[in-house]
Order: C-alpha cells, then sequence, then structure tokens
C-alpha cells in the first residue's frame, strides 16, 4: 500500500435531517502503516453515501441500522493499450458522480507507458461480498485538449442530458470538456484560467464554479456551462471554497458553505441567503452533496461525522478558528469538537491576518487563533501584553502545563497560568556523523560546540582529512554550493546568537567582538577547498540525500520526533560559557481571544486539542513520559513483510535459472527493509532517540522570529543582500543591524 503524504489531508461530515439519531463519529481508521487514509471524493446516490479513500470505496446505508462499510477497489477495464488487454484502476484516479440513478465512475485509460490514450465511463457496482465491480464500460477518445499531455487525472465529471461534462488537470493546467457518449469524436473542450473548479449538475445545466481573484479577494466564480463548453458568468460569490457549490436534485435549490454556514444561493441576484443550517468545515475543502437526504462533507482526515443540523442557525453558534497552521491532530480535534458540541459550529479557516490589531480594537469576530510561533511576529507582543485568556479555569489545560519543560513553560504562560497550548513542536540543529568522524581520527569528544571554535576545527581538524572520506561519504549534502554553505552558516550563526542571547535573559547585542569574529573569520574561510562547487548563495538549499550517502557535517537534524532519524549526533553551538547553545523548539500554539462572545466553548475546543495531541507532540513537551512509542499498525505492516519475504523465498527455490537471480535480488532488497522496518522504522519514538532528547532536556527553549524575520519594511533583507554581496564588511553589517534590532527587541512587548 503506499503511503499518504501529510499535507493532503481528508475528513468527511454528513447532516442529518431532523429526528436523526444523536451526533456520532464513524472512524475510518488508518492503513496498516498509520496513515490516515485520504478521502479524495464523495457522492450521494439514491439512499447511499459514497466516500472514495485512497484504498476503499466506503458506503454509507440507511438499512434499519447505519452501515458504512469499505468496499477493496478491483476495478478492472478491458483496455487494449497495455500488455493483456485489461488495465487494474485505482480508486483515487477515478471521478466518481451519480447518475441515472447509480454511481459512475470516469478516468484516464493509459497505455504501458502510463501516457493517457483515452478515457473509461463505466457503472460502478459494490457487491456483497465488498468488492467493487466495473460494468458497461464505454471507451471514449481523449479530447483534443487532452491529447499529447504527459499526464491527465478527471478531477469532476456530471452527466446531464446524456452529455458527459468533466474538468480534467493536465501538466499545463484545466480543461472543461463535452463529450457525447453516443457520439464522442464531437468532444468539445476549453482550457480554464484557474486551478480550483467544481461541477455542479442541476436541472438547467452544470454549473461551473471556479476561484478568482478580485483585486486580491478570493471570491467564486459561477458559471452556466453550455454544450460547447462555452461558459456564462452567472455571479461571483464570497465562498471560502468552490468544492461547496451544490444542488438539492428534489428541488431548484442551490446552496453553498461560507464560513460555517450552509446558505441558498440565489444566482440571478448573485447572493447569499439566510443560512439554514450549521457545518463545522474546514473553509479551503468543503463538499455539499445531495441525495435522498442531504450530506456535508469537509475535505479532511480521520472519519465521518454524522450531524443533525437541521433548522436555522443561530449567528452566535460559530466558533472561528483562524490558523495559520493546521495538522491532522487539529483536523481530528475539530471533527470531534463538532460532534460532542452540537450547540456551536467550529469553522477552521487558514489565516494568519494581524491578531495584535484585532486585539487592540478588541475584535471578537475570531474565537480561537493558532499562530505558528517562530514565523509569526506578533505572538510575542500577545503574550507579553496580556492579549491571551488565561486557562487556569481548565483543569486539563492547568495540568498539561504544568507537566512541560521549564524552558518551554514561559512561552505558554503568564504569571504562573496557561495561556497558550502547543499543537505543534519539532526542532532541529547542526549535526556531524560520528562514523565518519572516526575514519579521520577523531571522536565527538573533539568537536566544539561553540561557533567560533567549530569553524576553526573545520579549517584544521577536518579539511586536512577529507581526503579519507569513501566514496559514497561527503563533506556535507551533495547540492551545496561554496557560497550556499556559507550564507547557510551565517544565517545559522545569527540564530544561534540571538537564541542563546534570549535564553540568557540578554537582549542581543550584534556587535559583541565575539559575533564580529565569528563572521569575519567565516568570510575568510574557502570552502571549495572543502570539494563545494562555486555558485551564486540561492544554490543549494535542496541538501541532495542520497540514499546511501553519509555525510559529515549535517544542517537542520531533527531532534524532536516528527521526522526520521539521520545517522549521526546533534550539536547546540553557542558562543561561551555564558552564552551557551541551546536547542530551540519551533512550536505552533493555540490561544482564546480575551475579547471572544464564545470563551467557554473556545477553551472547550482547546481541551479537545489537547486530548487528540500525538505523541510526538507530548513526548517534546513532558519530560515524564519516557516509554518507546510503536507506530500505529506497525504489527500488520511487520507481517505484510514477513509474508513477502516467504512468497519471495519460495518462488526463489521453485525458479528456473535465468529467473532466479531477479527474484533472489529483490528478496535481498526486502528483507533489508523488513529487518530495517523491524529494529528501527517501526518505531515512532525509540528508546535511544527518546533518551537522547531527555539528556538536553535543560537546554530547551522556544524559537521565536528574530529581527530579520519580523521585518517587513525591506531593511534586512537589503543589508543581508548587501552583505552576501560583499558591498559592506562584516563589522559594518552588524552595526547597522545592532541599531535597528536591537531597538526593536527593547522595545518588544
Amino acid at each position: 500500500m503506499k503511503k499518504i503524504i501529510a499535507l493532503l489531508m481528508a475528513l468527511l461530515l454528513a447532516a442529518l435531517p431532523a429526528g436523526a439519531e444523536e451526533n456520532r463519529l464513524i472512524d475510518l481508521g488508518t492503513d496498516e502503516y498509520g496513515n490516515s487514509l485520504y478521502v479524495f471524493g464523495m457522492a450521494a446516490v439514491g439512499d447511499a453515501l459514497y466516500v472514495a479513500c485512497d484504498q476503499a470505496l466506503y458506503v454509507l446505508r440507511e438499512e434499519g441500522e447505519e452501515s458504512f462499510t469499505p468496499c477493496t477497489p478491483e476495478i478492472r477495464l478491458e483496455n487494449p493499450y497495455v500488455d493483456g488487454g485489461e488495465e487494474d484502476i485505482d480508486i483515487n484516479g477515478v471521478a466518481l458522480f451519480g447518475a441515472d440513478g447509480g454511481l459512475k465512475g470516469l478516468c484516464a485509460m493509459r497505455d504501458a507507458d502510463y501516457a493517457p490514450r483515452a478515457l473509461g465511463l463505466f457503472d460502478v457496482k459494490a457487491t456483497d461480498d465488498g468488492r467493487l465491480e466495473a460494468e458497461n464500460a464505454v471507451q471514449l477518445p481523449l479530447p483534443d485538449e487532452l491529447e499529447g499531455m504527459e499526464w491527465i487525472a478527471v478531477r469532476k465529471a456530471v452527466l446531464h442530458d446524456g452529455l458527459l461534462y468533466l474538468v480534467c488537470e493536465g501538466e499545463s493546467g484545466m480543461v472543461l470538456c463535452v463529450i457525447d457518449p453516443e457520439n464522442p469524436g464531437s468532444a468539445r473542450s476549453e482550457r480554464l484560467d484557474s486551478w480550483e473548479h467544481s461541477l455542479v449538475a442541476t436541472d438547467g445545466g452544470p454549473l461551473l464554479a471556479s476561484r478568482v481573484y478580485d483585486d486580491g479577494e478570493a471570491n467564486t466564480r459561477i458559471s452556466r456551462v453550455g454544450m460547447d463548453a462555452s461558459l456564462q458568468e452567472l455571479c461571483r460569490l464570497p465562498i471560502d471554497d468552490v468544492n461547496t457549490l451544490a444542488a438539492d436534485p428534489e428541488g431548484d435549490g442551490i446552496y453553498a458553505v461560507s464560513r460555517g454556514r450552509v446558505c441558498p444561493v440565489d444566482l440571478e441576484a448573485g447572493a447569499l441567503g439566510a443560512p439554514v443550517a450549521a457545518l463545522a468545515v474546514d473553509g479551503e475543502c468543503a463538499v455539499l452533496a445531495f441525495g435522498g437526504r442531504c450530506y456535508a462533507a469537509s475535505m479532511q482526515n480521520f472519519g465521518v461525522a454524522l450531524l443533525d443540523t437541521e433548522g436555522r442557525l443561530d449567528e452566535d453558534a460559530v466558533l472561528m478558528v483562524a490558523a495559520d497552521f493546521s495538522g491532522d491532530s487539529m483536523r481530528r480535534a475539530t471533527l470531534r469538537f463538532a460532534v460532542e458540541h452540537p450547540e456551536v459550529a467550529p469553522v477552521l479557516t487558514y489565516e494568519s491576518g494581524d491578531a495584535l490589531e484585532a486585539m487592540m480594537t478588541q475584535s471578537a469576530d475570531t474565537d480561537v487563533y493558532i499562530r505558528d510561533l517562530r514565523y509569526n511576529g506578533s505572538y510575542e507582543s500577545l503574550l507579553n501584553r496580556g492579549y491571551m485568556l488565561p486557562l487556569d479555569g481548565s483543569e486539563a489545560l492547568t495540568a498539561l502545563y504544568e507537566r512541560v519543560y521549564p524552558g518551554v513553560q514561559p512561552f505558554i504562560g503568564n504569571g504562573g497560568a496557561p495561556v497558550a497550548l502547543p499543537v505543534y513542536v519539532s526542532g532541529s540543529c547542526m549535526g556531524v556523523d560520528t562514523v565518519l568522524l572516526e575514519k579521520l581520527g577523531l571522536t565527538l569528544d573533539d568537536v566544539p560546540d561553540s561557533w567560533p571554535e567549530f569553524l576553526d576545527f573545520m579549517q584544521e581538524a577536518l579539511l586536512p582529512k577529507l581526503e579519507l572520506l569513501g566514496e559514497n561519504e561527503r563533506f556535507t549534502y551533495d547540492d551545496m554550493t561554496a557560497s550556499g554553505f556559507r550564507f547557510f552558516l551565517f544565517q545559522q550563526i545569527l540564530n544561534d546568537w540571538v537564541q542563546a542571547n534570549r535564553t540568557a535573559g540578554k537582549v542581543a547585542d550584534y556587535e559583541d567582538p565575539r559575533l564580529v569574529d565569528t563572521l569575519e573569520k567565516l568570510d575568510a574561510m574557502d570552502f571549495t577547498a572543502f570539494g563545494m562547487e562555486e555558485g551564486n548563495d540561492e544554490d543549494g538549499y535542496g541538501y541532495g540525500l542520497g540514499g546511501d550517502v553519509r555525510y559529515l557535517v549535517q544542517f537542520d537534524r531533527e531532534f524532536t520526533f516528527q521526522s526520521m532519524e539521520m545517522e549521526g549526533e546533534i550539536i547546540a553551538m553557542g558562543f561561551g560559557d555564558d552564552l551557551p547553545g541551546v536547542y530551540a523548539l519551533d512550536m505552533c500554539c493555540a490561544f482564546v481571544n480575551p475579547y471572544s462572545a464564545h470563551r467557554e466553548a473556545a477553551v472547550a475546543y482547546l481541551e479537545a486539542l489537547a486530548d487528540a495531541l500525538p505523541a510526538e507532540v507530548l513526548y517534546a513537551l513532558c519530560p515524564d513520559m519516557n516509554e518507546p512509542v510503536r507506530r500505529d499498525n506497525w504489527e500488520q505492516a511487520l507481517a505484510r513483510m514477513e509474508e513477502q519475504v516467504a512468497e519471495l523465498q519460495k518462488r526463489a527455490e521453485e525458479a528456473e535459472p535465468a529467473e532466479k537471480q531477479e527474484i533472489e535480488e529483490e528478496l535481498s532488497y526486502i528483507t533489508r527493509d523488513y529487518e530495517d522496518y523491524r529494529e528501527k522504522s517501526s518505531w515512532l519514538i525509540p528508546a535511544d532517540r527518546l533518551a537522547r532528547y531527555r539528556a538536553i532536556g535543560d537546554k530547551l527553549t522556544v524559537s521565536l522570529p528574530t529581527w530579520f524575520q519580523k521585518d517587513t519594511s525591506g531593511e534586512a533583507w537589503e543589508l543581508m543582500e548587501q552583505y552576501r554581496s560583499r558591498l559592506i564588511s562584516a563589522r559594518e553589517f552588524l552595526a547597522a543591524v545592532n541599531k535597528k534590532a536591537r531597538m526593536m527587541e527593547l522595545e518588544a512587548g
């Protein structure tokens, strides 16, 4: 099973009519590797709701007691473009839509080289034994606008008056097509000017919703689609997402979701009517569909919430959550909160507006803020000025706050009481590969933990011995240029200088001789001597990590638990005994607007977030958690690998000599993966990594933005450009920075 990318997550909400059973949550679960299922489409047909996940088609039916069961995706279509004449159709490559009282699928059919050659239209049948079958398949030639594309994905499709309307995505953009299945040679197609689209079938013909930007403001354009693929714009609406537009087949109503409210759409007036229901949604990915009853969905991960949302919506029944970060645990918590709190609909929107300005005007428009502390410059001022609601009235949040590392508490508390909840924690620093050090006759004890000494160490201890490194062993990442490497060190040194001073309770003095001498020493070093080519400063940020290549000097080494571990050890760089190196955590925190009209519900929402915090966050925050953690479903994944190993072993024993070598090579590869997973990859938080993290607990702090990150005037960027271009010296650069940054830090709060 393929793994699912974490930044494409999906969850589903379904709205039940009045009189439905109590709100409840149906968990879709995870795959064998612990990844949440990716919901990429849905369709309501009659009394059934179909939810298409990457591994199954879930079917929700009203059959006495409601059932929500998965069907294994085993669709096969006749395909003359592949050997054998049949092609397995992956369910995540199919656009599903209701038509003719049933469920239909549309996909791109490919040849043996995966190039699109035709479209496949078919009926989808879910069998009683949990399989999917394709019936009445029709092969349609590609419209002209799709010919020659290297790849095609069918995103949306509807059938109206015998014509098939579809939106396809290709490498060159989005294409709208209209095809007559009875006369496919007459297909009409047009390229679209936006990447975000949704198709809706109505009695008057299909509607196309497109994302447009008017003077920087995002709106949804509603157009009628003609039989020749022409578009007649009807209106523009302030809808959060194009996927929220839907038509009720049992009436002539058009509906959409706007900031947590399900509203009727007046196409003639170009306006939204009074809300008829509340819906907890992610403002960027909501979906509405109508069948035998009304379904409302938000494309997120985790499951399906069955909600009774009948009736008009009280204006005060929405909890607005403005986030500049979103993670799987947050979406899960939002879904669960919506189920457990029918009196209020949490609306998660991705906004990074000026919370400080909103607080100074005592705005109650937003109830909960979720902010990235490292990149959001207002968090520190909000904390210092008391613009966060104290959370000491919550036993759960207070208990968690009291467990947190002492170095973290000042960043989420005020006056000894919690005011913010971390929802994401990660941390990275410099690192070295101890195996490569040993090849050079060195140990970790030889590596300095201060920047001035480390630069000398690279020049005097490492450079003369680099010839001892082997073929797959490097000084640093493959695509680092000399100038890119220097600039990365320059940025890291400045950041570490600020963090070390903050932790020591000092305001950073950029003209301190230690910092000046360090940057001047950096400027004098020739990094082409270390095997790097000269190039632009912007070059070499991909870090070119090879499969089996080892790197002596490493950047951005994860020391928390968000990603897989690299070989080697971590180092916190300081500037002397009074400014030791620290391990700065990047955090995203949720806090409640003290002027919110829904403070009680907002605090309850933070409690729901806290209850859903993943182990990676809790272990990074709380030193009392010391048991290693396996990944979800690790036993199933291990068992699957064992089956693969056993099957290959059997095939190798029975194979002819001509095939035996190839099978044994594959067996060797799978066996190595199996051993690696059993010993390393199956652990989310392994014992050795946990022990190392606990050992640095007294050096933990939280990363807040430096002047270079907070400056909006362009002065910081201009100074850095002058320094990188060698128009000013390190001493001149630091003197100029000191006048700006030091004053800003003194005035902070």
